[in-house]
C-alpha cells in the first residue's frame, strides 16, 4: 500500500487548475466591469432625475451647492474629495449668463481614472454628455473637462452607448406647503 500521490498525479491537478482558472478568471473581470457601467449609468439618471424632483420642489436649482439637490451628487463628491480630485464643481446662479454646475462620472475615484460622462446644470436644463472626445467648459475657472476618446476605456465605450447625450429642460412649479 502506498502513502501519498505520485508527481504525475499532481501534474495532472494542478494542470486541471490552470485550465479552470483560465476560463474563470475572464468571466469574474467582465463581472465587475459589468456592474461598474451599471452603477456610472444608474447613478446618472438618478442625479438627473434627483435635481428634476429638486426643481419641482424648489422652483430653483441650487447651482452653488450641487451635492444638496441630489444624494447621487453628494456621494460622488464626499468620494471624490477623499481621493483628492474635484468631480463636483459648483456654479454660480448670480451670473448673468449663470455659471453651470458640473458633475464628472469616471470609472473609478481618482484622477488618473477615465472621465465617462458629464451632467451639467444651468438655470434651464441639465445636459448629460456621453460624446466621446468632446469637452465641457471650464467651470468656476477650474479647468475644462474632456470625455475620454472612443476606446480609451471599455467601461466608457459601454456607457457612451447604454446613456445617450441628452439636454432636458427642466420645468415646474414649486410645490405649496
Amino acid at each position: 500500500m502506498r502513502k501519498g500521490f505520485t508527481m504525475i498525479e499532481l501534474i495532472f491537478v494542478i494542470v486541471i487548475l490552470g485550465i479552470l482558472a483560465t476560463v474563470a478568471i475572464p468571466k469574474i473581470m467582465a463581472t465587475r466591469d459589468d456592474a461598474k457601467i451599471t452603477t456610472i449609468v444608474s447613478n446618472i439618471e438618478l442625479a438627473k432625475n434627483e435635481i428634476a424632483s429638486y426643481y419641482m420642489s424648489q422652483g430653483d436649482v441650487n447651482l452653488s451647492n450641487p451635492d444638496q439637490m441630489s444624494q447621487v451628487v453628494a456621494k460622488i463628491q464626499s468620494q471624490t474629495a477623499t481621493f483628492g480630485t474635484s468631480d463636483v464643481r459648483a456654479g454660480n446662479a448670480g451670473n448673468t449668463p449663470s455659471t453651470p454646475a458640473v458633475v464628472v462620472f469616471r470609472d473609478g475615484f481618482t484622477d488618473g481614472d477615465t472621465i465617462c460622462a458629464t451632467l451639467t446644470v444651468d438655470d434651464a436644463n441639465i445636459v448629460v454628455n456621453t460624446t466621446q472626445g468632446s469637452s465641457t467648459a471650464s467651470v468656476g475657472g477650474s479647468t475644462a473637462v474632456s470625455i475620454a476618446a472612443a476606446g480609451a476605456s471599455s467601461i466608457c465605450d459601454s456607457v457612451a452607448v447604454d446613456v445617450a447625450s441628452v439636454t432636458l429642460p427642466i420645468a415646474g412649479q414649486q410645490v405649496k406647503r
